[in-house]
């Protein structure tokens, strides 16, 4: 598949989202590479086991696509992992944003990743040879994988958008030891999954903070297309450059996202929709990016005896019930 355009679409006064996203499909050319058989996946962002504006993928947006695709195809599941540390189930994930029952009236599937078969896969990133275990769905039984990411300020990476919202494709919940060389293996997931198209949620984007924290702003945007392409137009939306977040940097050097605009029909929308949005970091925070940012300390706070002790402390001093860990 081939996209070499994004869409920017008001959904503010929008009645009968399903067309409205059906076209957006249409323009971006999606219906001439899919036929009635196409496998096709659909990653949406449910880092809470309930919908959360701004947080997670809103089950009015993930219908409304899931409709749209199922004009060409009915092969379609619905995919993501249980919470990092088994901080909920993906099941649970489910239930709290409506999924069993659109799978239902829909006749499309629902499936928990960490519970799947995989295997190893390997890749290279800017000359350095990365393997992960993923699941065989996503990488031998998948012909077209679609994100629905949010649009996030994120305390740990800057930014959450097209290409960080595969990171839940790892389907170990141990998924955290990974960060210290977060940049190279999230981009790895993408490559080693064919990432085309990126369908954001921007009902509401999150602002100062993030993944779970932070202020939702209401944008009633959303924004599609092949996925470097549809996370350069939300950096100009949220006056985020790109050259400051290390995966994405990373994804310009690989030829993974587009390093301008120029020449794209779009920059005048972009003007009208741009808002600042700031990362603040708490004292919290920029000790867990301290973590987040070694090889050893990553291994100590998450993959060692002394990880519960721990987390048991920062749920004290942030307030956080113990019950949800955060998908850093």
């Amino acid at each position: 598949m081939h996209i070499k355009r994004a869409e920017i679409r008001s959904i503010a006064e929008v009645v009968d989202l399903p067309s409205t996203m059906s076209e957006i499909l249409e323009q971006l050319g999606v219906g001439n590479s899919i036929h009635r058989s196409t496998r096709v996946a659909i990653k949406p962002n449910l880092t809470y086991p309930f919908y959360k504006p701004g947080v997670t993928t809103s089950p009015r947006m993930l219908r409304a696509l899931v409709s749209a695709l199922r004009e060409y195809t009915s092969q379609i599941v619905i995919v993501e992992s249980d919470g990092g540390s088994n901080a909920w189930t993906a099941a649970e994930a489910f239930g709290g944003h409506g999924i069993p029952e659109l799978c239902k009236e829909l006749d499309v599937r629902a499936l928990g990743l960490t519970q799947l078969e995989r295997r190893a896969a390997s890749t290279e990133i800017a000359g350095k040879e990365i393997t992960l275990e993923l699941p065989r769905l996503l990488l031998d039984e998948t012909e077209l994988f679609v994100t629905v990411p949010v649009p996030k300020i994120h305390a740990m990476t800057q930014v959450s958008l097209g290409f960080k919202n595969q990171w839940g494709c790892i389907p170990d919940v141990k998924r955290l030891k990974h960060h210290f060389d977060f940049k190279h293996t999230v981009l790895a997931v993408n490559r080693l999954l064919r990432t085309k198209l990126a369908v954001f949620d921007g009902s509401f984007f999150l602002d100062l903070n993030g993944p779970l924290a932070g202020e939702p702003v209401r944008m009633d945007l959303c924004v599609a297309g092949e996925v470097g392409l549809a996370t350069r137009v939300c950096c100009e939306i949220m006056r985020v450059d790109p050259r400051t977040v290390p995966h994405l940097r990373l994804a310009m050097a690989e030829k993974l996202m587009p390093h301008t605009l120029n020449g794209s029909d779009l920059s005048r929308d972009i003007f009208a929709l741009q808002r600042p949005f700031l990362l603040k970091r708490s004292l919290c925070d920029w000790a867990a990016y301290g973590v987040f940012q070694s090889r050893l300390a990553t291994k100590v706070m998450y993959n060692s005896a002394l990880a519960k002790p721990l987390h048991r402390v920062l749920y004290v001093v942030k307030g956080r019930p113990r019950d949800f860990e955060p998908q850093w």
